[in-house]
């Protein structure tokens, strides 16, 4: 149906169909029939915003037209009003069960026709908004939904991303995303040490990193055709299947990997952060272990010079006791000539002067526990470098 509002007029009284189809006429299409299988027939190829039913036709009366008409693809929902000479509650029933939208009774005034096709006209172009409102928002809710995917698509990535802790698994988890969303991609990362370009294809490709080195030219955000590339500091992404031919999806993917791009970027900084802090602790560990090694270094060869200086030191003084020891048996062994002591006194008292001078010698001899304590100790220094 085109913009005109078209009203099919049943009626077996020419008068009747005349007179409707002149007062209707001025302002919609009108179309008379005589019967009810003159109008079928014609809507195999038209059917009308609205019927005018006179109930009482020849052969097919209007409620058996009405029920043929509501059996129509297109019919279902089309108003129908009824005209009768009758006005019994039978009558009226029966139009309602048959699917009648209003019911006019004969002798009818035209004002009341033209109210009763003016108020159908109305609700029939309420029905029609109501329906294009329902398209849009049918429409709204479904975009509605694939967007509700395609962020839950995003925040499982960002939630992925706080769990990597090196260039690779940054790089698998956002081509995760670009295969969730349908999108052909690679993905470069850079530090200050080192540059990795992944995609599905594989790493480091030739032709690809060259690519890249031409769009990070390009500014923070370049297209062209169906290629976007997203540049950062540390990341930049090309993608070679946009959605150009959907606006509204291209827009959506579009600002989600732009925060996916910059998410990367500040990972990659957190990443080199961490790094650098590793780094640092470890060197000042290094450079504590090395003060360490250099302390016990030096207590070991202090500790080396402290053993051979006792050993000396207790070697002389074991040399002196034994002279001074020999040199006091002498001087005992030249007053007995004063003392008048027989032989066998001279004897026992020597015996007891040189067996208490050997016990006043060992008493001070511990020089082998001595080295043996610090020989271990020093062991245990030289397995702790």
């Amino acid at each position: 149906m085109g913009d005109a509002f078209v009203i099919h007029i049943v009626d077996d009284a020419e008068a009747s169909r005349l007179s409707l189809a002149s007062a209707l006429g001025t302002s919609h299409t009108v179309e008379s029939f005589e019967t009810a299988e003159d109008c079928l027939a014609r809507l195999e190829t038209v059917m009308p915003d609205l019927f005018l039913l006179d109930v009482d036709l020849p052969g097919m009366n209007g409620f058996e037209l009405c029920q043929r008409i509501r059996q129509h693809p297109e019919g279902a929902t089309t108003p129908v009003i009824f005209i009768s000479a009758l006005d019994d509650l039978d009558s009226r029933i029966e139009g309602y069960e048959v699917g009648g939208t209003d019911f006019v009774v004969k002798p009818y005034k035209m004002a009341e026709i033209k109210q009763k096709v003016e108020v159908a006209k109305r609700i029939i172009e309420q029905e029609s908004l109501l329906h294009l409102k329902a398209a849009e928002a049918s429409s709204m809710v479904s975009t509605i939904l694939i967007s509700i995917g395609e962020y839950a698509g995003l925040i499982n990535f960002l939630r992925e991303l706080n769990t990597c802790h090196d260039h690779r698994t940054v790089a698998q988890s956002f081509l995760s995303l670009l295969g969730s969303y349908g999108l052909d991609g690679v993905i470069q990362l850079r530090d200050d040490n080192k540059i990795r370009t992944y995609s599905p294809k594989g790493d480091d490709r030739p032709l690809e990193i060259a690519v890249i080195h031409k769009v990070r030219k390009m500014g923070r955000i370049f297209e062209f055709k169906t290629h976007g590339a997203y540049n950062y500091e540390r990341t930049t992404i090309l993608i070679n299947n946009m959605p150009v031919e959907d606006r509204d999806l291209c827009g959506r993917i579009r600002d989600n990997l732009a925060i996916a791009a910059e998410s990367i970027d500040a990972k990659l900084e957190a990443i080199s952060a961490s790094d650098t802090i590793q780094r640092l602790q470890r060197e000042r560990s290094q450079a504590a272990e090395n003060r360490t090694q250099s302390g016990i270094g030096h207590v070991l060869k202090d500790l080396s010079t402290t053993l051979d200086g006792f050993n000396r030191k207790y070697a002389l003084a074991r040399q002196r006791g034994t002279t001074l020891s020999v040199s006091l048996q002498a001087e005992l062994l030249s007053s007995f000539a004063y003392l008048g002591l027989s032989a066998d006194q001279e004897a026992s008292v020597l015996s007891l002067v040189h067996e208490k001078t050997d016990e006043l010698v060992n008493l001070y001899d511990f020089s082998e526990e001595m080295r043996a304590t610090l020989t271990a100790l020093s062991a245990k220094l030289e397995g702790m470098l």
